[in-house]
């Protein structure tokens, strides 16, 4: 029986490889990168104790004290993060719509209802079978040594060929359409505070800079991004 210890030893082993090399630093079974200004994350997610899946997260300075805490203790709760996403659904998100800030996908977590399914639309049905899916990816990966390098592998070739571009495509104009677009749609609206949050602290940061905010954003426009930052 194959233990959980023996997913992190192999996902480890991977990113010595491709991310150690990229400045990131082990913490727990996370790796993290931050500058100045960005910080960024690959987390292993767990929901009871129970692998979930690994997600690529992101936050900026924009962030305010958000941002200040990761820099002092990392965060493994996607819901400190502005964006984030599923390493599983980077490919759809790409072929689907190469411009991240044009993407039909919700990159707060908790703006996400359901998985996506093959058109990046939010799917109950796949939500479902993903369900399925994942019971038996666990009993696989605690009783197959084989399938769980498979998948290690093929988790960091997703990383790889789509993570790495994914990291360098976030940015502060992605990280305020993510929870203004919630926001202003009243999408999983219980969670607005959270919402708010990111949005004031964003939209102080946007002033500080001098950087004009159209009446669009505010009013729930959805034209608002084009001119904000076209």
């Amino acid at each position: 029986m194959l233990k959980s210890e023996d997913l992190n030893k192999t996902f480890d082993k991977y990113a010595t490889e491709v991310l150690i090399p990229r400045g990131f630093k082990k913490s727990g079974n996370h790796y993290f990168k931050k500058s100045e200004s960005e910080f960024y994350g690959i987390i292993k997610k767990t929901n009871r104790g129970i692998f979930d899946d690994y997600f690529l997260v992101y936050n900026h300075i924009s962030s305010g004290n958000k941002f200040e805490d990761l820099k002092k203790k990392p965060s493994t709760m996607l819901k400190d993060y502005p964006i984030s996403v599923n390493v599983n659904d980077l490919e759809i998100i790409y072929v689907c719509e190469p411009d991240l800030l044009k993407s039909k996908y919700y990159f707060y977590n908790l703006s996400r209802t359901f998985n996506i399914d093959k058109n990046c639309n939010e799917n109950k049905k796949t939500w479902d079978n993903y369900l399925v899916s994942k019971f038996k990816r666990d009993e696989m990966l605690r009783s197959d040594k084989n399938y769980l390098n498979n998948y290690v592998k093929t988790t960091f070739n997703k990383i790889e060929n789509y993570g790495i571009n994914f990291f360098e495509d976030c940015n502060l104009q992605l990280c305020y359409r993510s929870v203004k677009r919630p926001f202003n749609e009243k999408k999983v609206f219980q969670y607005k505070d959270f919402y708010i949050e990111f949005i004031a602290s964003i939209e102080e940061y946007i002033s500080s800079k001098g950087i004009v905010i159209p009446q669009e954003v505010t009013s729930g426009n959805k034209t608002w991004l084009k001119k904000l930052f076209g």
